[in-house]
């Protein structure tokens, strides 16, 4: 199982590692990042994901990338 308790700094730092806070990224690579980060398969992987982008905390950026919300935490 992935940690229960949520880091609110996950994705900024994510997004730092994979290129700055205004990076746009595939999802592939996100994808990729959680799995290293969370220690977890791509199907927890996604889910966080999805979680993430309906609180808002990324948003999609054409058809297969994200970006960071413009004012999440850096």
């Amino acid at each position: 199982g992935i940690e229960a308790g949520p880091d609110p700094r996950l994705f900024a730092d994510l997004f730092a590692h994979l290129g700055g806070s205004a990076a746009v990224v595939t999802t592939e690579s996100l994808l990729f990042a959680l799995t290293q980060r969370l220690g977890t398969d791509l199907d927890d992987a996604r889910l966080v994901l999805e979680a993430a982008q309906r609180v808002g905390v990324v948003v999609p950026f054409g058809p297969d990338c994200h970006r960071l919300r413009a004012d999440s935490p850096a």
